[in-house]
């Protein structure tokens, strides 16, 4: 994007009357997900600009409370604590007084992100250019919106002649619609991708989650009546709350037909499994995506009521392997997405509108595969009742922002667990309760027995009532992408388990390292441990 204004509305509700808005932030797409850059000059000197940026006073004025435990240096890790909008944690990775600073940007459910403040002295002033890069997909434009107001307390902190600064929910609500106009769709439009790939890359995994406002019986009926399904999914010539049944679906992504004979290539949707939801029983639909073009596999639908008025919808689509699997999982990902929409239309009573959706995500979902093409499912060697696990992720990161997530608190609790006592080091000892532990479980502990960062990581590995056994990592850097390889030797049980958590925990710690969205630990480890079945 080159233009940096567009137009608001002003005045009353009812006027339309608009107004040029100069947007400070711009907003690029790349490799590893969108970037929001801004330029301000400040009459300023540099250092009177990075006492504002660095000292915690300061800077818990104009952005939020900050705690920083040491001095602004390479390895001091930071909060900011936002009150009820959450806290930022990270670490400064770069630091040159007065001219730079780099430190990570882990908001809590996101993964983690890079900001760069670069501060350029001038003849009028002192420019203070941002970059923040690896923004999750569906943040973009609030991160863009987000940073123009802050950046616009920064300017009245700098000036010594103001005594309030501005507010930043009126700037951010102020801004937001010109942001949405000015970058409409692709990664830093509107639409809000909510699913993951997962699996492997011979076993795609198509993950798509909604919340909607209607009871799990609406929804349903949404999924099951041809005079329902026909508003949002294609005409069906059969319910599909029968199993056994075979069900033909005109499936089309930019108009509905009426009538399964009238689609080009009808799909065929055999009817497995049709629990209606009860209660707090979930409703469950699985069917195989029978399509003599696309390689469909087995979708299992879920429903389950949250609270009142709403419910959690979760598909899942274990695709039939084929060689053109992969290739298609993006296409299936988006595709859902967009009917998704349609059936929260149909079930608020409206009429669809035109898909936008399909293709708003689609980078989203082409990136997750460009990612599961490099996933495979590891390996068990079993010797003398021994197992050995073995597991290969290429990361599209430096060898050292995947250090940091293996060998720091902050790091680990985004992808493995929370480190409960001790620290990572040569010699020293950690514990550590695993995400999808019970907080209250008996806790792992590790001896690290090699350190040599960022290359190698050996430690033991004791966990409550198994034998002890033993993890090394591996980090060799290749151009700009980083080979992991995780070994863990001597497991006397469980190593089909243990195969398919570890590639769960692989597939968050790669998420938080790219800066993807994160998958949901159990859904990722439900998708190994299945595949297509």
């Amino acid at each position: 994007m080159t233009d940096q204004t567009a137009t608001t509305s002003t005045g009353s509700p009812g006027d339309t009357t608009t107004e040029p808005v100069a947007l400070l932030a711009r907003l690029r797409a790349e490799d590893d997900g969108p970037a929001a850059r801004l330029e301000r000059t400040f009459a300023a000197t540099a250092d009177e600009v990075w006492a504002a940026i660095t000292d915690p006073r300061r800077i818990s004025r104009w952005l939020a409370p900050l705690t920083m435990r040491g001095e602004p240096q390479p390895g001091t890790t930071y909060t900011f604590d936002f009150g009820d909008g959450g806290s930022t944690h990270g670490e400064i990775v770069a630091c040159t007084r007065g001219e730079r600073l780099e430190v990570t940007w882990g908001f809590e459910g996101h993964p983690d992100s890079i900001v760069v403040v670069e501060l350029r002295p001038g003849d009028d002033g002192t420019t203070l250019v941002l970059d923040h890069r690896r923004i999750p997909d569906d943040q973009a434009i609030g991160y863009g919106a987000g940073w123009d107001a802050y950046i616009a307390r920064l300017a009245a902190d700098v000036d010594v002649d103001v005594d309030e600064l501005p507010d930043w929910d009126e700037h951010f609500v102020a801004v937001l619609p010109a942001y949405r106009s000015a970058y409409p769709g692709g990664a830093a439009g509107t639409a809000v991708p909510s699913g993951h790939l997962l699996g492997t890359s011979d076993h795609p995994v198509v993950l798509v989650e909604r919340m909607l406002k209607a009871t799990p019986a609406e929804v349903w009926q949404a999924w099951t009546d041809p005079e329902r399904l026909v508003r949002w999914l294609g005409a069906v010539d059969a319910p599909m709350d029968n199993p056994g049944a075979t069900v033909r679906v005109a499936m089309a992504a930019t108009e509905l037909p009426d009538d399964p004979s009238a689609a080009e290539n009808p799909a065929t949707f055999t009817v497995r499994e049709a629990v209606a939801p009860s209660g707090d029983t979930e409703g469950r639909l699985v069917f195989v995506f029978d399509d003599a073009a696309d390689p469909g596999g087995v979708v299992t639908v879920t429903m389950q009521a949250n609270g009142d008025d709403a419910c959690h919808l979760v598909l899942r689509q274990a695709m039939a392997a084929a060689p053109t699997a992969l290739g298609y999982s993006s296409g299936f990902g988006a595709g859902w997405e967009g009917f998704f929409d349609w059936l929260e239309d149909a079930l608020a009573g409206r009429e669809h509108g035109q898909d936008l959706t399909y293709d708003a995500v689609t980078p989203h979902y082409e990136r997750q595969r460009e990612r599961l093409g490099r996933v495979s499912g590891g390996s068990i060697d079993s010797a003398h009742s021994l197992d050995t696990i073995r597991h290969e992720r290429v990361i599209k990161a430096p060898a050292d922002v995947v250090w940091r997530l293996l060998t720091t608190s902050h790091g680990i609790e985004r992808w493995l667990g929370t480190v409960t006592d001790g620290a990572f080091g040569n010699g020293e000892r950690v514990a550590i309760v695993h995400l999808q532990s019970d907080p209250d479980a008996s806790r792992q502990e590790s001896l690290v027995t090699e350190w040599d960062p960022p290359r190698r990581l050996a430690m033991t590995w004791e966990y409550s009532g198994e034998a002890p056994s033993s993890v090394e990592f591996t980090l060799t850097p290749d151009g700009a992408f980083t080979r992991l390889e995780l070994v863990h030797r001597d497991l006397a049980a469980m190593g089909a388990e243990y195969l398919a958590g570890w590639h769960a925990h692989l597939d968050v710690l790669v998420a938080q390292a790219e800066g993807w969205s994160v998958p949901p630990w159990r859904e990722a480890f439900e998708a190994i441990s299945h595949g297509a079945a």
